[in-house]
């Protein structure tokens, strides 16, 4: 369709050309340049609007290109923040840590678990090593662990690219893909240690 509209317009400006070249020639072969002067504004006269509704077309495609540009560079930023936010969060996992204490025979031994590994062993020892007794005994609760406020600012990271995937300006498609991201997260990485602390 383009080359078509190119053909067209080199065409015309062609044929402006020839005609415009034969009768300053004609013009200057009699010496008398007035007819020639006609002739030139009677040409800039029909080209001017030509050239106006070629400037028309023009500035219409490059403004179509640039809304384009525009709707794509939005939509890359809208992914780009989503995939920082899982960064983000995925970091805040890495920084995760438990301190474990082991007594063997007289020797107290003090480690540090972190990451994934760190979250899956104290949720082990949340569910099954600190009983109701031991609540009620020390008057504490799940917000009195350093840990548990790890694991809350992670659910509210979690919660927050949830909420971040519904209000951005993507299609439905690629809001899914997002969705299926998310959940491929939460099974591989964060729902076994939920479950062992809060059964869900």
């Amino acid at each position: 369709m383009k080359p078509k509209y190119l053909l067209s317009i080199l065409g015309v400006l062609f044929l402006v050309y020839y005609y415009l070249t034969i009768d300053t020639f004609k013009s200057l072969s009699g010496s008398d340049l007035s007819k020639g002067a006609n002739v030139g504004t009677a040409i800039s006269g029909i080209l001017s609007p030509i050239i106006g509704v070629i400037s028309i077309i023009l500035l219409y495609l490059a403004l179509s290109r640039q809304t384009e540009s525009n709707i794509e560079q939005r939509l890359k930023n809208e992914s780009d923040i989503i995939f920082t936010l899982i960064n983000q969060m995925d970091d805040e996992l890495q920084r995760f840590y438990t301190k474990i204490s082991k007594t063997k025979g007289e020797n107290k031994i003090e480690l540090t678990e972190r990451g994934i590994e760190g979250l899956m062993y104290w949720s082990r020892q949340y569910k099954f090593d600190l009983t109701d007794d031991f609540f009620k005994d020390k008057e504490i609760t799940f917000r009195s662990f350093y840990e548990s406020h790890q694991i809350i600012l992670l659910i509210k990271s979690f919660q927050l690219i949830e909420r971040r995937i519904e209000i951005a300006t993507l299609t439905d498609e690629i809001k899914r893909l997002f969705r299926d991201k998310l959940d491929s997260y939460y099974q591989s990485k964060l729902r076994l240690k939920c479950f062992l602390i809060l059964g869900v």
